[in-house]
């Protein structure tokens, strides 16, 4: 079943809270940049924020119910392995 951007954003809003939805440009931007596994010349259509674990199974289902792609991106900057506490903590 397919969906248009509009009714797709008004149902992410309806399950998730309001500001972890974005159609901002800077924010489509930023992802079109960082993101190593889409191509840099395709952007994201919405950028989607779940706050937690409930709002992460909601964003899955309605993407399964309506055949919708999810593209997952950990933060920007820099990344460590193997550790993921601040430099400054580590002994």
């Amino acid at each position: 079943m397919s969906i248009d951007s509009s009714e797709l954003t008004s149902r992410l809003q309806s399950v998730l809270n309001d500001s972890a939805v974005s159609q901002r440009a800077d924010d489509i931007n930023a992802y079109r940049v960082s993101n190593p596994i889409t191509d840099s010349g395709i952007a994201p259509s919405l950028i989607v924020r779940p706050e937690n674990p409930d709002e992460l199974r909601k964003l899955i289902l309605l993407a399964n119910e309506h055949g919708l792609n999810l593209t997952v991106a950990s933060s920007t900057g820099n990344h460590r392995r193997g550790d993921s506490r601040p430099p400054s903590l580590v002994s």
